[in-house]
């Protein structure tokens, strides 16, 4: 994803002019598990039975492309996986192609295990997690597709800006952390393909690192929160192997 690198005494006006941009956005409970006699009987999915493997917890799917009906190349896989992703949740797909060196996570040099990358918009918003998206592993021949199937539409409104900057620059320890970088992110949250996940929500994220050894070894950690209240939902549904506070 791409980040934005933010000041910690901006924190609390960089959430609000997030939330300025627009109503809140929806939240959406998931199907638990995508029925899987049903995906494996549509038309364009039958023909991988053999070579498809629905993963238990998320109902993601991986599955080698020497199976696809295709000729093979990097834009018919990609296209064949999106129409697979839109059998499970209807989503527009795109590449996040301005990424920089840092955010790729490594130099044009150095080959990649990963040969494209599509991530899946939620009304227009992007993802921030480890889900929403599909890989494609040439080398290994396989594609891994993290979409979840998506149920009601919830409704909600924004948390405070200023409550939500505390939270986080005390989790984070703001003000003793010399020497590192806080970059932000907004965006729907969903989780990895080994987890199990109710509640599809927007999310505010935020990574604290040291970029550099000049103060001392270089880390990073990361946490998310709620950008809205939900009734009858707890602020950590949906992001609580992400988030260290509420």
């Amino acid at each position: 994803m791409i980040w934005e690198t933010i000041h910690p005494d901006r924190l609390s006006q960089w959430i609000l002019t997030q939330q300025q941009s627009g109503p809140p956005p929806s939240a959406y409970e998931l199907v638990e598990r995508p029925p899987v006699e049903e995906l494996l009987n549509n038309p364009l999915v039958a023909p991988l039975k053999s070579v498809l493997r629905v993963h238990p917890d998320s109902g993601a799917l991986d599955f080698d492309v020497r199976a696809l009906p295709t000729s093979g190349f990097e834009e018919d896989v990609m296209a064949f996986s999106v129409a697979i992703a839109n059998v499970l949740d209807h989503r527009e797909a795109f590449e996040w192609a301005e990424l920089d060196e840092e955010e790729r996570g490594s130099p044009d040099n150095v080959p990649k295990a990963v040969s494209r990358e599509y991530w899946l918009y939620v009304d227009k918003m992007r993802p921030v997690g480890p889900g929403g998206r599909i890989t494609y592993y040439p080398r290994r021949y396989l594609v891994e597709i993290v979409v979840r199937r998506r149920g009601p539409r919830l409704g909600g409104y924004w948390r405070n800006s200023s409550d939500l900057a505390n939270r986080v620059s005390n989790y984070l320890e703001l003000d003793d952390a010399p020497g590192t970088r806080l970059r932000a992110g907004f965006g729907y949250y969903e989780a990895s393909k080994y987890e199990r996940q109710l509640l599809l929500r927007p999310v505010f994220l935020f990574l604290l690192d040291r970029p550099t050894a000049t103060e001392g070894p270089r880390w990073r950690i990361a946490t998310a929160v709620a950008a809205t209240e939900l009734p009858d939902r707890a602020a950590t549904a949906g992001i609580a192997s992400v988030t260290g506070c509420a």
